[in-house]
């Protein structure tokens, strides 16, 4: 709670609709534990990760082959966000200044 509390606040000046405040502070808990939830997935250690499989997952061969496909067609530039957004976590301010993009 106290990781959404901070980017609630870090964030405030960019919420245009006061009245909105709980929807936008409850959206960024819900983003805040997804992400903590996919990357435990991912970086879990071999001990806790156990028998997990690629059958055991959502994702089919199928749709991972799809997704690498997508993604493949995608300038490096446009790649290189997206991957930066969805699997590090960045906010698109910290992606603009990773890729030396002005504001």
């Amino acid at each position: 709670m106290s990781d959404a509390v901070l980017a609630s606040h870090k964030s405030f000046s960019k919420l245009k609709d006061q009245l909105a405040f709980r929807k936008f502070l409850f959206t960024i808990a819900v983003r805040i534990h997804k992400r903590k939830v996919w990357r435990h997935k991912i970086f879990a250690s071999e001990s806790e990760a156990g028998d997990a499989s690629i059958e055991d997952s959502s994702e089919s061969p199928h749709d991972l082959d799809l997704l690498m496909e997508a993604l493949s067609a995608l300038p490096e530039a446009q790649r290189e966000s997206l991957m930066l957004f969805e699997f590090s976590g960045l906010s698109i301010e910290e992606i603009r200044d990773v890729q030396g993009g002005s504001g």
